[in-house]
């Protein structure tokens, strides 16, 4: 596992190596209640509200809905993205650290770049 957030107290998000995203019910851990292929190693999830999460591999940011298990909205020319943050803005913003050690301000209505 690369990655894990809580969605809310009884839901977990995890990402890894096997490019899933798995969504978990901690009252029940045997199975996740629902698997989605990333298509890449899940490295970074952040959560934006308990339906909906950003997830960033080596050469993507993705907005998943983790309720019905689709994209909502990709870019791949964001990417090596090593840390990812909500600025509380009115959810607006997410600030992103890349390899390169830029710092890039994301609108999250469209996924991209500002900065």
């Amino acid at each position: 596992i690369f990655s894990l957030k809580m969605v809310s107290n009884e839901i977990l998000v995890t990402g890894s190596k096997d490019h899933n995203l798995k969504v978990w019910n901690l009252k029940n851990t045997t199975s996740p209640l629902k698997i989605m292929n990333n298509g890449e190693d899940v490295k970074l999830i952040e959560v934006l509200r308990t339906d909906i999460v950003f997830v960033a591999t080596v050469s993507t940011l993705k907005i998943w809905n983790i309720t019905n298990g689709t994209i909502i909205r990709e870019n791949s020319t964001v990417n090596g993205i090593r840390c990812l943050k909500l600025i509380y803005s009115n959810n607006k913003y997410m600030m992103a650290v890349c390899n390169n050690n830029h710092m890039l301000l994301i609108n999250i209505t469209n996924l991209k770049a500002i900065h």
